[in-house]
């Protein structure tokens, strides 16, 4: 899988080492074992956890030899390999206009996260992502709308914070993690990937 993808984007590894905090990757996600997905969206943000990353955003593997268990995700780097520490974001359960855009949430059932740069299709210098704005925004996400039980919980930025717990407060929140990628960037990273995985 590692050798398609370098196939795929020889310079994943290059296109790492430019990466800074709030830029945005298309990520294969074939060697993450997600079958209804292949493409991933994700957020670069810095690395305050691991001391390696020197509270950056990427790190390379010059140890001279395989590093295990870096980042909450417990991944392995080979040798001159590059870490990525990334947020997630899922795709809406609805989109609302998918003629167009794939519409995105932040990922809230895991923390950021160290992903290996192969994976990397594209970086934000190639592809834009839109905020998305106005009233449409509302019906995008409708989970911490109608969870607004005093006392839930979700995980982010590494510590326990509270849901919305008011119907204003839930939407101004959605309306500002809700994200529009362009359908063409989306289906042009899709069929890389089904063009690597006929061969």
């Amino acid at each position: 899988m590692t050798g398609k993808v370098k196939e795929i984007v020889p310079g994943s590894q290059d296109q790492a080492a430019t990466l800074t905090q709030g830029d945005w990757v298309l990520c294969y996600s074939g060697s993450m074992g997600d079958d209804e997905e292949k493409v991933w969206l994700g957020r670069c943000i810095n690395n305050d956890v691991d001391k390696v990353f020197r509270k950056g955003v990427t790190w390379r593997n010059d140890t001279g030899k395989a590093k295990a268990n870096v980042g909450v995700a417990k991944i392995t780097l080979a040798k001159t390999e590059m870490g990525v520490t990334v947020q997630w974001y899922d795709r809406c359960r609805e989109q609302l206009s998918p003629d167009t855009c794939v519409q995105y949430k932040i990922c809230e059932e895991f923390p950021p996260c160290v992903q290996s740069a192969t994976s990397v299709i594209s970086t934000s210098a190639n592809f834009t992502v839109v905020q998305m704005g106005g009233i449409q925004a509302t019906t995008a996400y409708t989970r911490r709308q109608a969870d607004s039980t005093p006392g839930t919980q979700f995980i982010k930025k590494f510590k326990q914070n509270m849901y919305m717990t008011t119907n204003a407060q839930a939407l101004q929140r959605q309306m500002r993690e809700t994200w529009e990628l362009d359908l063409g960037t989306y289906m042009h990273a899709v069929n890389a990937v089904d063009w690597f995985n006929s061969r």
